[in-house]
């Protein structure tokens, strides 16, 4: 994401795109768990083009209009992961590879529509200060050093205002939905005795929410401010989890993952426009991307703690402790909920 700052947003999305097609090609024509390893680390390491697409958003939409260009970028994702599964489990019966090279070939697509058609999102390049921490002195909050990857610099986000306040909302949420989300496999089995058909079925219909939601949300009127959204987002997870937690019926189930997924999907895009909002422009990237690390660790703490849960208080622990976390969310954001979309995650006494 820093990349994009100094070189707009369409250099590091050829690189991704150009990166995860190589490491998908490799993991179709793996002959080896080794090599199917190797080729798996520049996926990882390269399929991040969501963060970038959010930050070359932010650059070409204005602050009103954001959270609802947000929510079209998360629909057509969630309208991926909806025919992706369909599509991927037709085309493998035409051999192990075929899904993988057919992942290359649309990166390789999207890199030629980035390369040809996508517009250049930095039109007017910020000048490079001198190496050394600086002040803006109108913002009072530190200004970027010249260098992208430098460790001073990641270290300003965490003082720009109100930004410990959003990182705290943004991984609280996260943990608790990785919680029950990397053990949904294992929930639906041992609870309703899924088989893997089952389970895909389950996976497109929830897919399938995510796209309703967030098309919905790109109609919200704006009588709302993101604060607000994420705040009740936060209390109907916390309900929902606990639904979750306690529903033996398969109908109920379906029906309580409904408010599950929409108020997942209005919080994480309203997060979204909310740290758009609160920072500079030429902070965005930088910003974006190490929000999305602290969300990588959830996702790698997540799965292994809920999998204890589990294991420890059967399938309702693993809900019910993400009811509970988005609860202390709620009284969290209660006592800091701003009155503006715009204004930084303070406390009700710093704005007073």
């Amino acid at each position: 994401a820093p990349i994009s700052e100094r070189r707009g947003g369409r250099f590091p999305l050829w690189v991704w795109c150009l990166g995860a097609g190589v490491g998908y090609l490799g993991i179709g024509y793996a002959n080896s768990i080794a090599m199917l390893f190797v080729s798996r680390l520049p996926v990882g390491l390269f399929k991040q083009t969501f963060t970038v697409s959010r930050a070359y958003i932010s650059d070409m939409t204005p602050a009103d209009q954001r959270a609802r260009h947000m929510a079209y970028l998360g629909a057509l994702g969630g309208a991926g992961f909806v025919i992706g599964p369909l599509v991927g489990g037709f085309i493998s019966s035409l051999g192990h590879a075929v899904p993988a090279v057919f992942a290359f070939s649309l990166f390789m697509v999207d890199f030629v529509i980035a390369l040809l058609f996508l517009p250049e999102s930095l039109h007017h390049p910020a000048p490079a200060v001198a190496q050394g921490d600086l002040t803006d002195a109108a913002a009072g909050r530190p200004v970027r050093q010249a260098a992208p990857f430098s460790v001073s610099s990641m270290l300003a986000v965490f003082h720009l205002p109100g930004m410990w306040a959003l990182l705290l909302v943004d991984v609280a949420f996260s943990f608790g939905l990785t919680l029950f989300r990397a053990n949904f496999a294992v929930y639906t089995q041992r609870r309703f005795d899924f088989k893997p058909r089952e389970n895909g079925f389950v996976m497109s219909y929830v897919a399938v929410l995510d796209v309703l939601t967030q098309f919905g949300m790109s109609h919200m009127p704006h009588a709302y401010t993101d604060w607000q959204l994420i705040f009740v987002s936060s209390i109907v997870s916390s309900f929902v989890y606990a639904g979750i937690a306690l529903s033996h019926d398969i109908r109920i189930f379906l029906a309580v993952l409904v408010p599950w997924k929409v108020a997942e999907s209005i919080c994480s895009t309203s997060i979204s426009s909310a740290i758009s909002k609160t920072v500079k422009k030429e902070e965005l990237g930088l910003t974006l991307g190490v929000v999305d690390a602290f969300e990588n660790v959830t996702r790698v703490v997540g799965p292994a703690i809920g999998g204890l849960l589990m294991d420890r208080f059967s399938t309702t622990g693993s809900p019910m402790a993400s009811a509970v976390l988005m609860a202390m969310l709620s009284l969290f954001l209660w006592g800091r909920l701003p009155t503006a979309s715009a204004e930084p995650l303070l406390p009700r006494s710093h704005r007073e």
